[in-house]
């Protein structure tokens, strides 16, 4: 017979650090995509190049932008003729506005102009929409700049991510004690297991998601792990301090759960092995258990960001 197990997941991480305001440079020549406004040649400014043919209604996109919620100020750097607005739009060329800078006339490169970012998280197609009243050859677009401000009083705060994990079906969104802290996680099932639904633990009434593997491995394999992916969002950093989930198995008496934890550079830590998860309605496995609480703030993880 085949057997699972059901997953109800939490992850606590402690040890965010705030590291003050960060800028991030973007040169305009490098657009993914452009209707009116065309890349030139410009030895003389910082990445070689620049946006020029900018009328009124032309416009630049970046494909697949991810936005921090820390993200607040965009700066753009143009030299300008009969001057106008770069307006910051999402997935659309009249898509949400979440900037508008303006470039007056006279604008020179080496002088910035800058516009507030309304709050935005998720990845996006990011368009810079071109605007003005008149009718000539607005301004050329070196780069523009995102600059990301976090608050100092992160400083060495908890933060948690809980995983309900009660749906028995991919794309279950994780919930947060710092909703900004993160950008979008995921949840990778590997090719053994695949999701059959959910199922209501004997213990204290849990809805799990059940999984089930294709086929009974006696030894640990890369095709029977579930992952849990979460990054910080940019210039946080982080350290686990403790990771506790629930389990609980049906089918047969045998399934063990192996945890590690795996870093962005692709190192693994053992955080426990061989975990005998509790059979529902048998008691005959005395070593079984149901709540998994791993402490693991003395194991040296190194803080990931």
């Amino acid at each position: 017979m085949k057997k699972g197990f059901y997953l109800s997941i939490i992850f606590m991480l402690m040890g965010i650090m705030a590291r003050g305001a960060t800028v991030q440079r973007i040169e305009a020549e490098t657009f993914d995509e452009a209707s009116g406004a065309k890349a030139e040649t410009n030895a003389s400014l910082s990445g070689g190049g620049n946006v020029g043919y900018v009328k009124n209604g032309t416009w630049i996109k970046f494909a697949g932008v991810e936005f921090d919620a820390f993200y607040t100020q965009f700066n753009v750097d143009a030299n300008a003729y009969d001057g106008g607005n770069v307006e910051f739009r999402l997935d659309a060329v009249d898509g949400t506005l979440i900037a508008t800078a303006e470039v007056p006339a006279g604008t020179t490169y080496g002088a910035p102009v800058s516009a507030a970012i309304t709050s935005t998280t998720g990845t996006h197609d990011l368009y810079l929409v071109f605007t003005s009243a008149a009718s000539g050859w607005l301004f050329n677009l070196d780069y523009f700049e995102v600059v990301t401000e976090l608050p100092t009083t992160l400083s060495g705060e908890a933060a948690t991510i809980n995983w309900a994990f009660d749906q028995g079906t991919a794309d279950q969104a994780a919930s947060y004690l710092h909703e900004g802290f993160w950008k979008p996680e995921s949840v990778t099932v590997a090719a053994n297991l695949s999701y059959n639904g959910t199922e209501t633990g004997a213990e204290n009434g849990v809805t799990f998601s059940k999984f089930t593997p294709g086929q009974k491995n006696n030894s640990v394999t890369a095709d029977d792990v579930v992952s849990f992916n979460v990054t910080p969002v940019t210039g946080l950093t982080f350290v686990p301090t403790s990771i506790s989930f629930n389990c609980e198995r049906f089918g047969t008496g045998g399934g063990l759960i192996d945890v590690v934890w795996k870093d962005a550079a692709g190192v693994s830590t053992s955080l426990q092995t061989g975990i005998k998860p509790d059979r529902k309605n048998d008691d005959s496995y005395p070593d079984a258990t149901y709540d998994v609480n791993l402490d693991v703030s003395a194991m040296g993880i190194a803080a990931m960001e």
